[in-house]
């Protein structure tokens, strides 16, 4: 919709000097109408606009709040696992790291993006490890960078890593579609068993 058109979005320096005090309030009109869109994820807008209107919207969001956490995450996670687009997704995982420094989640899902779409091993690894370093990162997370750095990528191993990140979403959208991807995953598993 004309709504969520973002090639009218002004900069993010413009923005955070004609916001003045209202950075944070113009910021959550920016995330709602990304979560908007999130929400009307479905098949047909992975090939649409949606996802570079998502990327668009949570990136001005986080200009205006360079903390805002939950724009972070869960743009991250949507422009990556329901879209497929983790080029989008892990600029802005990065971006959130570099204002964020000290939360696990966002070198994790950045590790999950290097790992499932770019199937690079040791780059997945490298972000990962940096997870683990956390206090409150998943206790077992150390074991799962140590096969990463040996074994590289497999279904198995994103489908564990997939199973762990859902404990960690709360969204009940989001959960459906990491759902989906499991099941996705767990039949090339069976399709590369039945192929030996």
């Amino acid at each position: 919709s004309e709504a969520h058109r973002t090639e009218y979005l002004p900069s993010g320096p413009f923005l955070r000097v004609a916001s003045l005090e209202y950075k944070e309030v113009i910021a959550d009109i920016f995330w709602l109408q990304a979560i908007q869109l999130i929400g009307r994820k479905s098949s047909a807008a992975k090939g649409s606009g949606a996802p570079d209107q998502i990327y668009a919207l949570v990136d001005r969001a986080t200009d205006l709040s360079n903390r805002f956490l939950m724009a972070y995450q869960t743009g991250g996670i949507a422009l990556s696992v329901l879209l497929d687009r983790p080029d989008l997704s892990t600029p802005l995982l990065k971006k959130g790291f570099e204002n964020i420094p000290d939360d696990w989640h966002l070198p994790f899902y950045m590790g999950f993006n290097y790992m499932y779409f770019d199937h690079n091993s040791l780059q997945a690894a490298f972000y990962m490890e940096k997870a683990a370093r956390f206090p409150g990162s998943p206790p077992d997370l150390h074991l799962f960078v140590a096969r990463l750095y040996s074994q590289g990528n497999d279904p198995q191993t994103a489908i564990l890593f997939l199973k762990g990140v859902y404990f960690t979403i709360k969204d009940e959208k989001m959960r459906k579609g990491i759902e989906e991807k499991i099941l996705e995953l767990e039949k090339e598993m069976l399709l590369r068993k039945e192929s030996i």
